[in-house]
């Protein structure tokens, strides 16, 4: 019970800009040229049947593509397939509902990460766990921790 009222006091104090970060503002879809760096991302999309998952060799080159909305480090595959990511818009809501549905939340640790996802905890339910800066992934149930 400690950790779920330790995550929702997180989710309501820590900075959300490195999640906005991940957005894909107008301006990097005007980019003429992007550099060939190689920082891999996987480019999250929504279509009518739901969250679309496409790997990019970098931000700019996933944000060129009109439809891609926000990017998480790393490649698609590293993230469970069973789940889905958080939106960075989601780190501004003011209320979540109060149900209960038992949801594992994936830490994208920007410090510390190598390969990604990074951690887990359980929270009360998807909305309250993205509402936390350092949450990139949910899925339904509890985290099964080794």
């Amino acid at each position: 019970m400690r950790k779920i009222f330790a995550l929702i006091f997180i989710a309501l104090c820590l900075v959300n800009a490195t999640k906005l970060e991940n957005l894909c503002a107008r301006s990097d879809k005007l980019v003429k040229e992007c550099k060939p760096i190689t920082k891999p991302v996987c480019g999250i999309s929504y279509s009518s049947k739901g969250e679309v998952r496409t790997d990019f060799i970098n931000k700019c080159y996933a944000c060129q593509v009109e439809k891609t909305d926000f990017v998480v480090k790393g490649n698609c595959h590293s993230y469970p397939e069973i789940g889905s990511f958080c939106h960075p818009k989601q780190t501004t809501f003011q209320y979540c509902p109060d149900v209960i549905v038992p949801t594992c939340a994936v830490f994208e640790d920007q410090s510390n990460c190598q390969n990604p996802p990074c951690g887990y905890d359980d929270a009360i339910n998807s909305c309250y766990a993205c509402m936390s800066s350092n949450i990139t992934f949910t899925f339904t149930g509890k985290c099964h921790k080794d």
